[in-house]
């Protein structure tokens, strides 16, 4: 029996609850938010290569 001398003490374990519920509720507040402000990228797209032509390997020339 532990009698007077706790391993915690009532009011550490209360404080300790309520700085997980803010932390929780903050990480939850984040996701909302970043879930909300999710939308279509700010950059355009690029557009797709245009290739003009095919380079070939020139023909060696003699010395």
């Amino acid at each position: 029996m532990a009698g007077r001398e706790r391993l915690i003490r009532p009011g550490l374990a209360a404080l300790a609850a309520l700085v997980l519920a803010v932390l929780l509720l903050h990480l939850a507040t984040l996701g909302w938010v970043s879930h909300e402000l999710a939308g279509p990228p700010r950059l355009k797209a690029m557009a797709d290569p245009v290739f003009t032509r095919l380079l070939q390997q020139a023909a060696a020339r003699p010395a």
